[in-house]
């Protein structure tokens, strides 16, 4: 697993931020000419392209674009992903890339172009909930063989696991830099990082969820 545990919340925001999704162009432009980079267009009348989610944000803000929320992003899809969760409770299900942020991005920016938005949060609420448990699992599960002197070799975190869940769980933080530390140190037990541990909430999140429970994007 790539070391996405050390990145931001910010930090996957902004990475996300590059993700392509389709927009209906509303009033044409023509071409868009990023220097160096890229260009994007032509925005032709009626037209659907892909383009980078902080251009899409950018030309809706304009009244150019209105924004295609992905396939997945639907109550239908959401649900079966709910449902995927439920009757796996010992497995995270693999989600596609940027889930949740995406998710954050267009319910905060775009709320107008996601069909049925209190419906697709409710259940994403219930996902988060869902997966937040296996994992709190997960790191009792974790916790409890390192403590015993477990090799830390034999136990490692889910790829299903989001950089989202990463950035969000401060207990995972903790759990997956100590792994880390135990591996490159054989030495050096779960216990011996007690006075660390102490500045995370147990199996909690970090400060940017207002409620102290499993997060949510809900108005």
């Amino acid at each position: 697993m790539e070391d996405i545990g050390y990145l931001t919340h910010q930090d996957n925001l902004f990475l996300s931020s590059d993700c392509l999704i389709r927009v209906s162009v509303t009033k044409p432009i023509g071409m868009i000419e990023q220097t160096i980079i890229e260009e994007y267009g032509p925005f032709l009348l009626r037209r659907e392209i892909e383009i980078p989610l902080w251009l899409a944000f950018l030309l809706y803000e304009n009244d150019v674009v209105k924004i295609i929320p992905p396939t997945w992003l639907s109550p239908e899809n959401l649900s079966r992903i709910r449902a995927a969760e439920t009757d796996n409770p010992g497995e995270l299900i693999p989600l596609p890339d940027y889930f949740f942020e995406i998710c954050e991005e267009l319910f905060d920016e775009a709320p107008r172009c996601v069909d049925r938005l209190l419906e697709c949060q409710g259940i994403l609420a219930e996902i988060i909930s869902l997966r937040s448990d296996k994992i709190t699992q997960l790191l009792k599960g974790l916790s409890e063989a390192l403590t015993r002197g477990s090799s830390s070799s034999l136990y490692t975190l889910p790829e299903a696991i989001t950089s989202w869940e990463l950035s969000k769980l401060r207990t995972l933080q903790f759990f997956y830099q100590g792994v880390q530390k135990i591996q490159s140190d054989p030495e050096k037990t779960v216990t011996d990082t007690k006075d660390e541990e102490n500045e995370y909430s147990e199996y909690g999140y970090d400060e940017e969820s207002s409620d102290g429970g499993h997060d949510s994007f809900d108005d």
